[in-house]
């Protein structure tokens, strides 16, 4: 059994989903990819792709938003790194080229 939920509100909605994610013993898998669970038994049940990304938490709403917000910062900061690149902005247009040219192909 799989339950879809497309965006998640703040505040009470992420409570339910808790509440139901306890009833069925279900994993959360926001739209990133990534999965919440519970703990460390239920990782064995995820395919790979969502077990490499998996995150476990102590289920809350609260610990299900902070999760979303770590995840919205990270995407932010990785855009930003992206543009950065791409652009040859400094300090990433010459001083750190060098170190750059060191990380595996694909990364960025």
């Amino acid at each position: 059994m799989s339950v879809m939920v497309t965006h998640f509100s703040r505040g009470p909605v992420l409570d339910v989903i808790t509440r139901l994610r306890r009833r069925l013993g279900a994993t959360v898998v926001l739209q990133e990819g990534v999965a919440l669970t519970l703990g460390g038994g239920r990782l064995g049940d995820l395919p790979e792709d969502l077990r490499m990304a998996a995150e476990v938490i102590d289920f809350s709403g609260a610990a299900i938003q902070a999760a979303i917000d770590v995840i919205a910062r990270a995407a932010t900061s990785a855009d930003w790194l992206r543009t950065a690149l791409t652009a040859d902005a400094e300090p990433f247009g010459s001083h750190y080229r060098s170190w750059l040219a060191e990380v595996p192909q694909g990364v960025f």
